[in-house]
């Protein structure tokens, strides 16, 4: 299990350091920070370190999801040094979010992103906001409009196993780097490919990419059931991700019956939906979205610990007395 940074005190102070070395290795001072101020605005703290003439440059998101007061934004800094205070609030109020995060299933992220600007790129924050917010707007396998906000921190650390190399560029172009905390409070650097052949404006989503998008919203779901399990160590993302995968595999598509599923997997072995009993309970819950996660809830403690013990012994042939 990897180590979550030990405060938001240390997840500020080394993002600082990563984003400077970030700068170094393109060279350049320019940057910008990627906003969302959906659930949260950070500009009233923020406002107090900004230069007057600085203003937020709002995405260029054209979805019906999203009104135009809400939408994501950029604050454009020139020289980094010059704007070190600045800097500096984002990294804390990131930090912030981020561990308050830890423990709740529902928080806001406000501090999506911090993005270098090479030196001799010839874009502008208006530009760049026009070129980020159309890759906000993707289409589905069936060329629907979708509202993509790919910007959040919980979603662009998962990124990497969902998208194709090029899709992933594509996402960020024209910009080369990434950095984000994700939710352990940890700097995480995303890099695009010098050429990516993947326009932006013309990304699609596959179906399958927008199911296994969809599990990225359930996992902060699954870590707070996790934190209920009394395990000795937690499942890292990647395993908890395919114990989902493994739910909609079996035909659960309800977000509760999902996670049920999911939390049974590691509380009873990873085969317990092989058990007679449970077999039966699938059979009917593909058809009524709930049903799984109720009938499990009603299971009695002798018969949750046959399935556990019929899992581990690998038994799964054999007579059962819960049939």
């Amino acid at each position: 299990m990897i180590d979550a940074v030990a405060s938001p005190d240390v997840a500020a102070e080394q993002a600082t350091i990563a984003l400077r070395a970030e700068l170094s290795r393109i060279g350049t001072s320019r940057l910008a920070v990627l906003i969302d101020p959906a659930a949260f605005n950070p500009l009233g703290q923020l406002s107090v370190y900004m230069p007057e003439r600085m203003r937020p440059i709002h995405l260029a998101v054209k979805h019906p999801d999203l009104s135009s007061e809400n939408s994501p934004y950029l604050l454009w800094i020139d020289d980094e040094l010059s704007a070190e205070r600045l800097i500096s609030a984002t990294f804390s109020i990131a930090a912030q979010e981020s561990f308050a995060g830890v423990n709740s299933a529902r928080n806001a992220r406000s501090i999506c992103a911090w993005l270098p600007i090479e030196a001799d790129s010839t874009f502008n924050a208006r530009s760049l906001a026009i070129s980020l917010g159309a890759n906000a707007c993707v289409s589905d396998f069936q060329g629907k409009s979708l509202y993509f906000r790919y910007f959040d921190p919980r979603v662009m650390g998962h990124l990497g196993r969902i998208l194709g190399e090029g899709q992933r560029s594509a996402l960020i172009s024209p910009l080369s780097s990434w950095l984000f905390l994700d939710h352990r409070g940890t700097i995480k650097v995303a890099h695009a490919e010098r050429e990516c052949d993947v326009p932006a404006r013309k990304l699609r989503l596959s179906h399958q990419q927008r199911i296994d998008l969809e599990r990225v919203a359930w996992l902060q779901q699954l870590r707070c059931l996790a934190l209920t399990w009394g395990m000795n160590e937690l499942p890292e993302d990647h395993q908890m991700d395919a114990a989902l995968s493994l739910a909609q595999s079996a035909g659960l598509e309800s977000q509760e019956d999902c996670l049920v599923f999911a939390s049974c997997v590691f509380l009873l072995g990873p085969r317990f939906s092989k058990f007679p009993l449970v077999d039966r309970v699938l059979s009917v819950a593909t058809r009524r979205p709930g049903y799984f996660a109720s009938s499990i809830a009603r299971l009695e403690d002798a018969q949750l610990q046959e399935i556990r013990s019929a899992t581990n012994q690998q038994c799964l042939l054999e007579g059962y007395r819960y049939e």
